[in-house]
Formats: C-alpha cells, structure tokens, sequence
C-alpha cells in the first residue's frame, strides 16, 4: 500500500511540475519585440526631426507609416531582422524614414515591400535561399 500510494504521489507531483514549466517565454519575446520597434520608431522620428518637421508631425508620420499599428509594426520588424541580421539596421531605417518623409504607408506584409528593403538596404540576395526566405517573412508577417 505505501509503494502505491508513493508512486501515485510521485506522478502527480511530476505531472503538476511539468504543467507548471513554460513552454516558451513569450514574455520575453514580446518585450524585446517591442524595444526593438520603438527604437526603430524613435530613430525614424528623429531623422524627420532633423529633416525639419515639427516634433507633433514627426511623430504622427511615423505612427502613420505602419498605420497607427505599432504592435504589427514591432513583430513585422523583428522578423525581418530575424530572418536578415546582416542587414544594416542604419539604412533600414534611412529607408523607413524617407517612406514616412513621403507620406507612405509600408506594408511589412507585402513580398514585393520586402524585396524593395533589401534592395534599398544593398542586402545581398543570393540564391532561392533568400526569396524563400522573404516569403516566410511576408507569410509572418500577415498573420503578425
């Protein structure tokens, strides 16, 4: 009976500990997502700053090019990173900022938007790799 009872009790506690272990941390994630894009964000608004616009303005425009959507912004961008860490982040954002510059919404979601950033940021696309790449990050990024 005491075998018994130990080894029922044995189950139930390692069945407790292993429902109580995460999975993944998603906290974490969803964390650095969002520092990674208000930096983005932060630094496409200071370019139009020192372009000339008016703080209010700066900051509505960036706002404006990922349609007032900072959150799909944040996750869209982080892919993108992810997938492309040699791109360089400095002409990314050159890039994002003349979009805002312009008017311009950027869909992250869109292939042919994402060819057009590496292109822009002279981000080597090589091989079938990469479109394959990109299309994951589209496909990412439309469910973002």
């Amino acid at each position: 009976m005491n075998k018994r009872t130990f080894f029922i009790g044995t189950v139930l506690l390692l069945g407790n500990l292993v429902t109580a272990l995460p999975l993944n941390d998603n906290t974490r994630t969803s964390t650095d997502v969002s520092q990674l894009d208000y930096l983005f964000l932060k630094s496409v608004r200071n370019i139009l700053i020192e372009h000339g616009l008016d703080r209010e303005v700066a900051e509505q425009k960036t706002a404006a090019l990922f349609e007032y959507n900072p959150d799909k912004a944040a996750r869209s961008l982080h892919n993108l990173k992810i997938a492309f860490p040699e791109m360089y982040e400095d002409e990314l954002i050159h890039y994002l900022s003349s979009r805002a510059l312009s008017g311009r919404v950027i869909d992250l979601a869109s292939y042919d938007t994402l060819v057009n950033i590496l292109q822009y940021t002279k981000t080597p696309i090589e091989n079938d790799k990469t479109y394959k790449k990109l299309q994951q990050v589209a496909h990412l990024n439309s469910v973002a």
